[in-house]
């Protein structure tokens, strides 16, 4: 992540996620949701997520559910590899 680029991330009671600086959403299932963000990729994984709204003019997210976790990643999200294994 670029010293430059700041990113606000606030979750609230493991249902209520809000983020900053989304430039995209690059996939979503009801499972998670992956997004293109100013300081890179994020992935947040859960249950029965939602999108609540998406302000591109500002690049706001809120995302809510059963929300398990989230992460950076910056080479890219791979799905998919152990989920084939366990199917």
């Amino acid at each position: 992540m670029a010293d430059s680029v700041r990113q606000t991330v606030v979750l609230s009671d493991k249902s209520d996620l809000v983020i900053d600086g989304v430039r995209n959403i690059l996939s979503f299932e009801d499972t998670y949701v992956t997004l293109d963000t100013l300081a890179g990729k994020i992935s947040v994984e859960g249950s029965e997520l939602k999108v609540d709204s998406l302000e591109k003019e500002n690049g706001k997210i809120h995302i809510t559910g059963n929300i398990s976790g989230f992460f950076y990643s910056s080479e890219g999200i791979k799905r998919g590899a152990f989920s084939k294994i366990f199917k």
